[in-house]
């Protein structure tokens, strides 16, 4: 993505389809690569040490230049409440690409932060609408109702692919015995 010092935007593709969006372009005078900062579980330091972390948090801001439109993974772990209060960590993976670069660019500046937070907000909200035994015997399907918010993301040039808890456990420990002794 390029700026000139108007403000517009080019998009190059990289694909080498032959037109201005092919793999090799001149940046022109007074002209930019559009640098982003994206939310990330990995810092800056290991981005540039080339090591991944795969933290379940966002906890820093990563530069990005260049935009994958390839499906990407994020990791999470968030704590949620039951509607029965019993309070549950829920650990999972969403899977997301970037769909429509231009929208994305107009809409936000940081959508892998914007479909991690979404999706967190999504999960907390449909876990709270069921008790616990709900929970345990369809936390898949509450999962994918989570997900299924397409406006949100369409909108911001994303799609969600999937939204899946891999690991849930009580927080206290002292609930995960008692419901282990029922």
């Amino acid at each position: 993505i390029v700026r000139d010092n108007k403000g517009a935007f080019t998009f190059h593709a990289g694909n080498g389809t032959g037109d201005e969006s092919g793999a090799a372009f001149h940046i022109p005078p007074f002209s930019e690569l559009v640098t982003m900062m994206w939310s990330s579980g990995t810092s800056k330091e290991d981005v540039k040490a080339n090591v991944v972390r795969n933290a379940k948090q966002v906890a820093y801001k990563v530069p990005v230049q260049k935009i994958d439109l390839r499906p990407q993974y994020a990791f999470f772990e968030y704590k949620v409440r039951t509607s029965d209060n019993v309070e549950l960590v829920l650990e999972g993976t969403i899977f997301w690409a970037v769909k429509d670069v231009p929208r994305m660019i107009e809409r936000t500046g940081d959508p892998k932060g914007d479909v991690w937070y979404h999706a967190r907000s999504a999960l907390i909200q449909a876990v709270s609408k069921v008790d616990l035994l709900e929970f345990m015997a369809s936390f898949n399907t509450i999962a994918r109702a989570a997900a299924a918010d397409e406006a949100f993301y369409e909108e911001r040039g994303v799609k969600l692919y999937s939204l899946e808890v891999t690991r849930y456990e009580c927080a206290d420990g002292k609930t995960a015995r008692v419901l282990q002794e029922i």
